[in-house]
């Protein structure tokens, strides 16, 4: 399955980033998007995502998935192109 994650800041300050979530807020953003993974997506066991900015938001939302359905999940990060800021990723159990 496929799923833009709409911006997904991690938790710390690097670069010139317009935002950083804090910890909770990144907790509860993670949170929403592995429900959403789970009830309209259907749990799939390999999950493509946009606009993730980097490997800590990807390992959060690996985390969050875990927690929401029991299975360990893992995550590849795509490189930044051209001037972005944001990434794709893959996930996958």
């Amino acid at each position: 399955a496929t799923l833009n994650a709409y911006h997904l800041y991690d938790d710390e300050q690097d670069r010139n980033e317009r935002q950083v979530l804090t910890r909770a807020e990144l907790a509860a953003r993670t949170a929403r998007i592995a429900r959403h993974v789970v009830r309209f997506l259907g749990a799939p066991a390999v999950l493509a995502v946009q606009e993730v900015e980097d490997d800590t938001a990807l390992a959060a939302l690996a985390q969050a998935l875990q927690r929401e359905t029991g299975r360990r999940w893992q995550y590849v990060a795509g490189e930044v192109a051209g001037d972005g800021e944001f990434r794709n990723g893959l996930l996958f159990d």
